[in-house]
């Protein structure tokens, strides 16, 4: 007998089969490489995503930096995608500074799928730019809420 934390079907523990459409009818795809235009400075992140049902994986680097001190330099988020085209999970800030005292290493956060006039798939944090809160714990580390293309 399988048990109960068994995926569906060749699914990972925990995810399950979900059928998002895209507005053109098509299935949602949102695998694959994104890029972060929240930023326009050496900070802008590429982000690999991979879904597995309702699971999303998603890795964030920082090409070439050279703040190390900088935790947003890598980060994760994992998450569930759901019916209402939104992703419940959490930002981890992996980056060299992750385990400061200052900054929150794990952020629970939502991200908003939407999308672009073209069609596309956007996906963007659902935050507001320069609010104090556990991504933007002070002024001089509020990076703009991400939104990738």
């Amino acid at each position: 007998m399988a048990s109960q934390d068994a995926g569906t079907g060749n699914l990972p523990p925990g995810c399950e089969t979900i059928n998002l459409r895209a507005p053109n009818g098509s299935t949602l795809d949102l695998e694959g490489e994104w890029l972060d235009v929240s930023r326009d400075d050496a900070a802008t992140m590429t982000w690999f995503v991979r879904t597995e049902g309702d699971c999303f994986f998603g890795v964030g680097s920082v090409s070439q930096f050279t703040d190390y001190s900088n935790v947003f330099t890598v980060q994760e988020f994992n998450g569930t995608i759901r019916p209402d085209f939104t992703i419940d999970g959490a930002f981890v800030h992996v980056g060299p500074a992750a385990f400061s005292e200052t900054t929150a290493v794990y952020v629970p956060a939502v991200l908003l799928i939407e999308f672009a006039e073209d069609g596309h798939p956007v996906i963007r944090e659902d935050r507001e730019p320069n609010v104090i809160g556990p991504r933007c714990p002070r002024p001089e580390v509020c990076t703009p809420p991400m939104e990738l293309r």
